[in-house]
Order: structure tokens, then sequence, then C-alpha cells
């Protein structure tokens, strides 16, 4: 490989503007697998549940089955709490209702979408700096960012800040989203394909590498009616 092209992923801004909720809501929205510490992020919620008998977690998206065991152990550990289990929504219908935060944890992240599909919402984001997450809030000038190993304690105290301040929340709501409109937005991530794809700057064979996606080796073109080539176990 020549010459690796890093592109920003690029998510569709929705025109809306942050609006508290009437009681307060959280959430979570993307697959549901180990690497995303879901279990921490209930156990902060239990904490914030604690002080404000209202709350509500609402954790939106669907476990591979090889991960159906990690599922049943995070419904347990919720058991009694006030969470509301959805399964999958491809198409984000849940940005537009209204949250107090959106919390994305998550270990050996790349650009998490779920980050700046929430920006790109704006709804405010509480989240660990785990891969490119901090650039994308700002170094924390856009959203509650934490550091890579919070635990629930540090993520229960940044959900209550959001609760108590209104105003900081819809800073960060605004920040957010005039980052992901003039940093992430589909249009300028095509763009950046397109210049690759034409070879503008170098060598025309290259690999491109999106932030949130597994490099993998360029494989010829398989003959018609022959199987495409495996991809190797990880």
């Amino acid at each position: 490989c020549r010459r690796v092209e890093v592109i920003e992923n690029g998510v569709a801004a929705t025109g809306l503007a942050w609006r508290a909720p009437p009681a307060p809501r959280f959430l979570v929205h993307g697959r549901i697998a180990p690497s995303k510490r879901l279990e921490a992020v209930i156990d902060a919620f239990a904490g914030v549940a604690l002080r404000h008998p209202g709350a509500r977690l609402v954790m939106v998206g669907g476990a591979e089955p090889r991960h159906d065991a990690y599922l049943r152990a995070l419904r347990a550990r919720g058991k009694g709490l006030a969470i509301a289990w959805r399964g999958p929504d491809a198409s984000l219908a849940c940005l537009a209702e209204a949250w107090t935060a959106a919390v994305v944890l998550g270990t050996h992240q790349g650009s998490p979408n779920a980050v700046l599909e929430a920006m790109a919402a704006s709804v405010p984001v509480i989240a660990n700096a785990s891969g490119g997450t901090g650039m994308m809030l700002d170094g924390g000038e856009a959203g509650w960012l934490l550091p890579e190993d919070v635990g629930a304690a540090g993520l229960a105290a940044s959900m209550a800040e959001a609760i108590a301040r209104p105003e900081r929340a819809r800073a960060f709501a605004e920040a957010a989203l005039r980052i992901a409109g003039d940093r992430h937005g589909l249009e300028s991530m095509a763009v950046r394909y397109l210049a690759t794809l034409r070879g503008e700057g170098g060598a025309t064979h290259e690999k491109m590498a999106p932030w949130n996606s597994a490099t993998a080796p360029a494989a010829p073109a398989p003959w018609p009616n022959a199987p495409s080539p495996a991809m190797p176990a990880r």
C-alpha cells in the first residue's frame, strides 16, 4: 500500500434543536456488545435513579447471537430499574425524541457513529475518550468527555450534571451540531471518497480506511459465478 487515506465519517444533520425532557431521560443507541461497557452505564444509572426517581434509561439496539448471554446479563443487572429495551432502530427515529443526553462508552473504538448521530441530532453527548471520540467532541468543548477507563461513579456524576445544568447541555448540543455540520457532513465525506477514487494527489490503487472500519488486504475481483474470497477470522 503506497498511501493510506483516513476519511472521517459523515452523517446527515436532522435540523433539530435540543429540548430538555420533562423528566431526565438518557439514551444508549447502537449494537449491544461487551466492548460498549453497558454494565457500567446501568450501574451509573442506578446511582442517578436514587436521586432522581423519575429518571429513565432507554437502550436502543440489538445484540448479535454471540452476545445473547451478555444481553441477558444486562437485563438481569438492570432489573428493578426504569430501563426500557427497545431493540434496533435502523431509522434512528429515537434521536428525534427529547433526551437529557446520549451516553456512549466503548473500548478500542474507532469513530463511533453513535456519537456523530447524536451530535447531528442536537442531543448532548456523554462519552469516554476512546478512539476518535475526543476529536469529535473537540476535546470536551462539545460534550462531556470522560477518561477512557471511566467507571460507573464518574459516569453517574456527568449524568447528574446533565440533569442539573440544562444550560450546559444546550451549549454542548449547539457546539456538537456545528461540528457535525462543518466536519462530518455526508457531502464532505463523499468529496473525500471521490478524490481518493480519482487518485488525486497520489496513486490510484490504495486502501481507504474510514475511522470505524477494519482495514483488510485488497483482493482481486472474482470471476463471474465464482465465490467471493472469505475474510480472515479475527
